[in-house]
């Protein structure tokens, strides 16, 4: 967070930088009310409800265009990761997988 603190305050933005939740990234996908956002890093429990909680709760404050994104897709100790993520994804945009992140583009 410091780093993140640091490019912040350097060209002015330090107001701007969103303070850390620690909480379950499902339930804070459904208490969320501070707009839309452009991306969504998924790296939950990798379990198949941990997924699709993360992707159900949180596709909604997703822009169009935007980006969901998922961590240890295809890696060899979370399937369940990349099979709930090929059913959701269906329809969105995909793009290149590099080092087991799957990227996709909100149509």
């Amino acid at each position: 967070m410091v780093n993140e603190q640091n490019a912040f305050r350097n060209v002015g933005w330090l107001t701007y930088l969103p303070k850390q939740i620690l909480m379950d990234s499902k339930e804070v996908g459904k208490l969320w009310e501070h707009g839309a956002v452009d991306l969504v890093f998924v790296d939950g429990d990798h379990s198949i409800e941990g997924c699709k909680g993360d992707i159900v709760n949180w596709v909604t404050h997703l822009k169009p265009g935007g980006l969901m994104v998922f961590h240890d897709y295809g890696g060899p100790y979370w399937g369940d990761v990349k099979i709930v993520v090929d059913e959701f994804m269906a329809g969105w945009i995909p793009l290149p997988i590099v080092d087991r992140i799957a990227a996709f583009r909100k149509p």
